[in-house]
């Protein structure tokens, strides 16, 4: 099934250029300490992020 989804992800980069820069900044990020945990992220959310 990983291997399905790695597939799958590989099929997507390379039919949207935008998506594998995306990836390629969020890997550089991670690796200078930029990233986000997904608690910290909940914690950042505000009501008005889901306002309309």
């Amino acid at each position: 099934m990983e291997e399905e989804d790695q597939q799958s992800i590989h099929a997507d980069v390379l039919a949207n250029p935008e998506l594998q820069q995306m990836i390629h900044r969020s890997r550089a990020e991670y690796k200078q300490g930029l990233g986000m945990t997904t608690s910290e992220l909940i914690k950042s959310l505000s009501p008005q992020d889901f306002a309309k």
